[in-house]
């Protein structure tokens, strides 16, 4: 059992792993996941990576599946274990490097279905460890991570404009909410994993008007990003208003990206995905129609 855990090449461990009786390594793996789901150093993390990586091969059976993530952002990383709906699960953690090796810093903890009577504490209440460094060469990130709704958003918000906060931000994040719970990307195949939908907002007197900008593909990141501007006329729009005005701008956003898809001869199925979209936007429309009659 011990040397799966040392087997780098995805491709190499899944032939390893179907040489193992399947009751036998999931009652292993599912012991050695609960233990490190609240891990306290490098070598647990990483060891933890390759856990979820031989569940995502053999099925997560009644657990709920998640994807072990780790970014680098300026001179930190941060891991998390993170489900399809975007939810972050058991230990969210904060990293450093230094002389020896990586150095875990304010984890946080989420709640997990798998463990139900674990509430979430924050990093200031998290129980306070002592710090292990470790000699590992990188912090490990799950290599066949289950898809999730490709579409984000992002931005620059612009203090000196009409268009008040809470005239976009709770809409984009409730809409995100909706592509992260209906959208279903394991239909739409490969060669997007990633719609950055960037919007800036109008500064004050500024004469142009809400509208999709310019996106850019790129293919080998399998990501697509673009800009919208959000113009002053925004704010003087009711809420449905604001909402069928979004609702154009996705249409032109992933026009756009099936062009780029065409051209570059990707058989991502942008169709459907375009159509799940529009649907679930419909939705989030008729949701202010019925709350306002």
């Amino acid at each position: 059992m011990e040397p799966i855990y040392t087997i780098d090449k995805l491709s190499e461990l899944e032939k390893a792993v179907k040489l193992i009786d399947e009751k036998v390594l999931r009652k292993e793996l599912t012991s050695q996941y609960f233990r490190l789901v609240e891990y306290t150093n490098a070598e647990e993390w990483n060891r933890l990576v390759r856990i979820c990586e031989i569940f995502s091969i053999i099925g997560w059976g009644n657990l709920e599946r998640v994807n072990a993530n780790c970014c680098k952002s300026l001179n930190q990383w941060h891991t998390e274990l993170e489900n399809k709906n975007r939810e972050s699960r058991f230990l969210k953690g904060n990293w450093v490097k230094r002389k020896n090796g990586y150095v875990l810093f304010n984890p946080s903890y989420h709640y997990s279905p798998d463990k139900p009577d674990n509430p979430s504490i924050d990093w200031e209440n998290y129980p306070k460890q002592a710090e292990i460094e470790c000699a590992v060469q990188s912090l490990s990130v799950q290599r066949n991570k289950q898809k999730m709704n490709p579409i984000v958003f992002g931005g620059i918000y612009t203090h000196n404009t009409k268009v008040e906060s809470k005239m976009l931000f709770p809409m984009l994040r409730d809409l995100r909410k909706l592509f992260d719970y209906n959208l279903k990307p394991e239909l739409y195949g490969y060669g997007i994993t990633n719609i950055a939908v960037r919007y800036i907002t109008a500064q004050r007197g500024e004469k142009r008007t809400t509208c999709f900008e310019r996106g850019t593909y790129y293919p080998k990141k399998e990501r697509y990003e673009c800009e919208i501007f959000i113009g002053e006329e925004f704010a003087e729009m009711s809420e449905n208003e604001r909402k069928k005005q979004i609702k154009c701008i996705m249409q032109e956003v992933l026009e756009t990206l099936k062009e780029k898809l065409k051209k570059s001869k990707q058989k991502y199925n942008i169709d459907l995905l375009t159509t799940d979209t529009m649907c679930e936007i419909d939705k989030w429309i008729k949701e202010q129609r019925d709350a306002s009659a």
